[in-house]
């Protein structure tokens, strides 16, 4: 991910939620990759401070190791049919679409409970009913984030909104 390329995905995705109709809220790191970007809107950025994404972000909770034990459940299992075909162990050498279509399954195999829990554990809680926004249906608290220039906070007491496509 270059800054580039985060800005041109933001622009792209921004239009679609203006078209849309939609507002949103996204949460990011404060990677490099992630610059401010002006002038959007239908989108938020917020901020996460420096040295918390790996006790925020719901993939670090347990997503992205789900996903691997699939991958490598699978791959293995390709291991096996591959060794037994009569070919070698060495001669094993997935391609990268195969390593793709491999990966496309493995995330298949991960349930949406995994996906609901690992958002729980970091913090984000469900709300069915949000009066104000309907476009929402994910709320997230914490105690402090902010953007780079500090001019965006969240408290505990103001929830972070999510938008529902997230499902």
């Amino acid at each position: 991910m270059t800054s580039t390329l985060f800005t041109s995905w933001l622009q792209d995705f921004d239009k679609t939620m203006a078209v849309r109709e939609r507002k949103v809220v996204l949460i990011v790191d404060n990677c490099c990759a992630h610059p401010p970007v002006k002038n959007l809107k239908a989108t938020e950025l917020i901020f996460l401070p420096p040295n918390v994404t790996a006790k925020l972000q719901p993939c670090d909770m347990g997503i992205i190791n789900n996903l691997k034990v699939f991958y490598r459940g699978i791959l293995l299992k390709r291991l096996i049919q591959h060794v037994d075909s009569s070919k070698s162990f060495e001669s094993f050498k997935p391609t990268l679409l195969e390593a793709v279509s491999i990966l496309k399954s493995a995330w298949g195999k991960v349930e949406p409970a995994t996906v609901i829990n690992c958002f729980r554990k970091a913090g984000f809680h469900e709300q069915n009913q949000l009066s104000e926004v309907n476009d929402y249906s994910l709320l997230a608290q914490r105690s402090c984030l902010c953007s780079p220039d500090s001019t965006k906070r969240a408290t505990l007491n103001q929830p972070i909104l999510l938008m529902s496509t997230l499902k």
